[in-house]
């Protein structure tokens, strides 16, 4: 008996253990997406009816907010993404003369998947590499 009870735990052990590996583990994605200055609609679709979206306004005050973001919505359910993003690879760029100098920074998302940061002074967003992970409901 006590060898049948000692197998039932072990299996039951090993069944805990792969399904906390399974879901830590979780499949990443990577997207590259461009900036366009107060374009709205530069959005790259991700899966489940989500899309990718990168924003910059310019001409935006500085005491208003954020003037980049990058964010996942859906287009059907703004409450209901099945992505959220983690990290994204900015470059940036600014004229010096007649030379374009690039920069590229590394953020990371807030807790509810966003990016909101205003760039580094007299740079504007170029492109994103953004990292982006599924998450199971």
């Amino acid at each position: 008996m006590n060898k049948r009870k000692l197998l039932i735990l072990l299996i039951l052990f090993v069944v805990i253990v792969s399904l906390a590996v399974s879901s830590a583990t979780a499949a990443t994605y990577k997207k590259n997406i461009n900036f366009k200055d107060r374009n709205l609609e530069v959005a790259k679709h991700v899966g489940d009816g989500d899309y990718l979206s990168a924003y910059y306004w310019s001409k935006l005050p500085k005491n208003y907010g954020k003037k980049m973001q990058i964010t996942i919505h859906n287009k059907k359910n703004i409450e209901a993404n099945s992505y959220k993003i983690t990290n994204a690879n900015v470059k940036f760029y600014k004229k010096v003369g007649k030379k374009t100098v690039y920069a590229t920074r590394n953020f990371k998302a807030d807790k509810w998947g966003n990016i909101m940061y205003n760039p580094p002074n007299g740079y504007k967003p170029h492109s994103a590499t953004v990292t982006y992970k599924y998450m199971a409901c």
